[in-house]
């Protein structure tokens, strides 16, 4: 079994290919990852590639979804949102309202992007969700912002539970998972993102003195005004006693 590039007592990474990792670890209790677009992106030792992106995906789907009961990932442009349709059936879209960051749309701009789901999270959760955008450049070409993986790690894993994310990049997935008080598993194929990921980790977890932090989330009950601003229709969820507004 590969040895990890880095472990404490939360996060585990392990530098290698995922296809290869992913059935050695056994189980957890949800996938929350952000693999890459087949778009070009300049990635160090990736060929991002559609055609590359098309192999990774039909090796890695069947895999993720045997490693947990519930798989998020975003989809991807337009051409590999078809695909994806085509070859892995997903059940579920969540939608990612994220503003609008300059992307193009065919209608104009792009203000939100689509994420896939397999299966069901531990406990029901809305399909559809606000963060600001703000990506941290963090030596990696397409990083997500931390909000973004706090929002999906706190509704996909229970307190004390275990995500998986085998392509982690600059570790964000992780860093949201030691602050929420989850363990992650990371497992990163180019070594230079996987050292930016252990230096990540290894800064100390904020203290948010017992209290479960809380996440920014658009629901079906949110308003977007015309301009695109977010209206809130004041109604608190009743989820459970996790539950963030």
């Amino acid at each position: 079994m590969t040895q990890p590039y880095y472990q404490d007592e939360a996060v585990t990474i392990y530098h290698g290919d995922c296809r290869e990792i992913v059935p050695t670890l056994g189980r957890f209790d949800a996938v929350v990852t952000d693999p890459p677009y087949g778009v070009d992106f300049d990635y160090a030792g990736y060929d991002d590639t559609h055609d590359a992106w098309a192999a990774l995906m039909e090796d890695i789907i069947p895999k993720l979804k045997k490693a947990a009961p519930f798989v998020v990932m975003p989809a991807g442009d337009r051409m590999a949102l078809r695909q994806m349709y085509i070859d892995h059936s997903p059940d579920w879209i969540i939608a990612w309202f994220k503003g609008s960051p300059g992307t193009r749309s065919p209608i104009g701009f792009n203000s939100w992007e689509p994420h896939l789901t397999w299966g069901k999270p531990y406990k029901a959760m809305h399909d559809a969700f606000q963060t600001r955008c703000g990506f941290e450049l963090k030596g990696h070409p397409c990083p997500k912002p931390l909000a973004w993986a706090m929002w999906l790690v706190q509704r996909a894993a229970p307190h004390g539970g275990t995500v998986l994310d085998p392509f982690a990049g600059s570790g964000t997935t992780g860093r949201a998972a030691k602050d929420l008080g989850r363990k992650a598993v990371l497992i990163e194929l180019e070594e230079r993102y996987c050292e930016i990921a252990a230096n990540r980790m290894a800064q100390g977890v904020l203290d948010f003195g017992g209290i479960e932090p809380s996440t920014e989330r658009l629901t079906g009950r949110d308003q977007l005004t015309a301009d695109g601003t977010q209206h809130a229709a004041g109604q608190e969820d009743a989820e459970s006693s996790e539950t963030v507004p």
